[in-house]
């Protein structure tokens, strides 16, 4: 019976390590979350300044964008990842 004890106290061990590494990673993604949101914080605030700005429109990537629409994708990216905690 002690084998089975053995293999179950082994079983138990690698779970426990298991868990602890999705911990940790879970963890990691949370951060990495938490730093884009604060990037997109970031655009929302500068589209909004170039909205002040009277700035309707900028270069990004060759092509011409609205910064109305800029601004308005970060601020719906912000509310959705709040919301989503």
């Amino acid at each position: 019976m002690s084998e089975g004890g053995v293999t179950i106290g082994v079983r138990m061990t690698r779970a426990g390590v298991i868990v602890a590494e999705l911990l940790t990673e879970n963890e990691q993604l949370r951060q990495q979350l938490d730093d884009l949101l604060e990037a997109c914080e970031k655009a929302e605030q500068l589209a909004s300044v170039a909205i002040d700005w009277d700035l309707t429109r900028v270069e990004i990537d060759g092509e011409m964008v609205s910064v109305y629409s800029l601004w308005r994708e970060f601020q719906a990216a912000i509310a959705k990842a709040r919301a989503n905690g």
